[in-house]
C-alpha cells in the first residue's frame, strides 16, 4: 500500500471515528437513544449530538460523556489503515473498513454497558456480506462466496451455543457472524485464528479483572473488544 493510499485511509477512519464518537454517545445507555447531554440538558441538534470530537465533552458545559477523548478517531485512524495493508481488492478493503466503523462503535458501547446493540449489529453483518461476497464476484471465486457464508453461519452458531450455555448473548451472536464473514474470506484458519484470540482476550481480561477485584466470578464479561481485536490481528497475520 502506498503512502499516499494509508493517509487517505487513515484520514477517512479518523472522520469515521468521529461519527463512532456520536453513535457510542447516543447509544451507550440503558434507553438508548440519548438525546440531551446527561449533564445541563443540551439537545441534540438533528444527527448531531452535542459532543466535540477528539474529547468527549459537551459543547456547552464541557463535561465529557462517553467515549474517552481520542480513543474512536484513533482507533477508527488504524483500523482503516489496516485495511489498506490487508488489502485483496477494492471491496474487501472496504468491507474491513466497514468492520472497523461499525465494530468499533458496537465493543465501544459493550464496554460500556455491556450489550452490543442491533443499531449497529445488524448494519455491520449486512455491509460485510455484501461487500465481501460482492468482491468474491469480481474476483471469480464462488468458492470464497460460500466459505464468506459458511463462516458467518458458523461463527453465529458457535456464539449461539455460548449464548445457551454460557454468558453471551444475542448480540454477541450477530456480531461473531460479521467476525466470521469477514475473516471467512481470508480462510477457516483466519476463522478458527481471529474467534480463539477473541476468546483467549476476554478470558485473559476476566481473569485479570478479578485478580485487581475489580469485579466478581459470577460478573458478565463484555465479549465485543475482545472479539474485535482478535479478529484484526487474525486478519493482520493473514494478510
Amino acid at each position: 500500500m502506498s503512502a499516499p493510499v494509508s493517509l487517505v485511509l487513515a484520514g477517512a477512519g479518523l472522520l469515521a471515528g468521529v461519527g463512532v464518537r456520536e453513535a457510542v454517545w447516543r447509544l451507550a445507555v440503558e434507553v438508548p437513544p440519548r438525546g440531551a447531554c446527561p449533564a445541563c440538558g443540551t439537545a441534540s441538534r438533528g444527527s448531531f449530538a452535542p459532543v466535540k470530537p477528539l474529547t468527549g465533552r459537551c459543547t456547552q458545559c464541557r463535561v465529557r460523556t462517553g467515549a474517552p477523548p481520542l480513543v474512536p478517531e484513533l482507533l477508527g485512524a488504524a483500523g482503516f489503515s489496516l485495511a489498506g495493508w490487508i488489502g485483496g481488492g477494492g471491496l474487501r478493503v472496504a468491507a474491513v473498513c466497514w468492520l472497523a466503523a461499525f465494530g468499533l462503535a458496537a465493543v465501544l458501547v459493550d464496554a460500556a454497558i455491556q450489550r452490543l446493540p442491533d443499531a449497529l449489529t445488524w448494519p455491520c453483518l449486512a455491509g460485510v456480506a455484501a461487500l465481501c461476497c460482492g468482491q468474491a464476484a469480481i474476483a471469480g471465486d464462488p468458492s470464497a462466496v460460500g466459505r464468506t457464508v459458511l463462516a458467518g453461519a458458523a461463527a453465529a452458531g458457535f456464539f449461539l451455543l455460548l449464548a445457551l450455555v454460557a454468558d453471551a448473548g444475542l448480540g454477541d451472536v450477530k456480531f461473531a457472524a460479521s467476525l466470521g464473514v469477514v475473516l471467512g474470506y481470508a480462510s477457516w484458519s483466519a476463522v478458527l485464528a481471529g474467534l480463539a484470540t477473541g476468546l483467549v482476550l476476554a478470558g485473559l481480561s476476566a481473569a485479570t479483572n478479578f485478580a485487581a477485584r475489580r469485579t466478581g466470578r459470577s460478573a458478565r464479561i463484555a465479549l465485543g473488544p475482545p472479539l474485535l481485536a482478535g479478529a484484526f490481528l487474525a486478519l493482520v497475520l493473514a494478510g
